[in-house]
């Protein structure tokens, strides 16, 4: 797979480990139809990704474009991934903003979204789709979010 993708995804080594996890407290008052599952992303992800990127000699007019960019490969990686282990997974895989916990704070962080309430793929799918995304540096494990500024 690796070797198709155009220069802009080539892989970065991994970040590190942050722990961020799922606010309790807005996921409990979150109607369940404002939750999403997936992989947060670490607010430093993306310029550490960036700077990766321009060390290996590839050019982007902007970090925002970036992360545009980083955003649409990761959603394409996971439906890659599903489309192929599970072709019949009603999974609808794309970016969100999320509440999260993280250091014991509260705060949003965006997540690489890959189910919504009572539509995830299989668990072997999703395991497939966390070892993709590990090679492009997200560790963070998918749990159920609250959609930020929905409730």
């Amino acid at each position: 797979m690796d070797d198709n993708l155009p220069p802009s995804t080539k892989l970065v080594p991994p970040m590190q480990y942050f722990g961020i996890t799922p606010s309790q407290k807005d996921r409990r008052v979150c109607p369940k139809r404002f939750l999403v599952y997936g992989f947060p992303i670490p607010d430093e992800w993306f310029p550490y990704r960036y700077k990766c990127m321009q060390a290996a000699g590839i050019e982007l007019d902007s970090y925002e474009e970036e992360h545009s960019l980083a955003m649409k490969m990761l959603v394409e990686i996971c439906e890659e991934v599903c489309e192929e282990a599970s072709p019949e997974a009603p999974t609808k895989i794309g970016g969100a903003g999320v509440w999260c916990q993280r250091d014991g704070e509260t705060e949003t962080c965006d997540l690489l979204k890959i189910g919504t309430y009572g539509r995830i793929p299989p668990i072997e799918v999703i395991m497939k789709m966390a070892d993709s995304v590990s090679r492009f540096g997200i560790v963070e494990m998918p749990d159920w979010y609250p959609l930020y500024g929905m409730f």
